[in-house]
């Protein structure tokens, strides 16, 4: 487990005192509890991950259909220029 040192106002850390006093548990671990349940900000690698082990999975079955989806919805490359006109 790695130790780290958080210097925190004052009365956050009377708050986190209290809070583990009522639930019987040293302010380590109420913080840790506490840190725990945050969510890493949308985007981060963190997040990308954890989306990425979450079902539902795809049989092969259904990677072929969504595969040949994919494909029939792509646009040709055009020639025209929209931008020129």
């Amino acid at each position: 487990m790695t130790q780290i040192t958080l210097e925190i106002p004052d009365d956050l850390a009377l708050t986190l005192e209290a809070l583990a006093r009522d639930q019987k548990k040293t302010v380590a671990e109420v913080a840790a509890e506490r840190l725990a349940t945050l969510e890493p900000p949308k985007g981060s690698p963190a997040t990308v991950l954890h989306a990425m082990r979450q079902g539902p999975f795809l049989t092969a079955e259904e990677a072929v259909v969504m595969e040949a989806a994919i494909a029939e919805g792509r646009l040709s490359p055009s020639d025209r220029r929209v931008f020129d006109e």
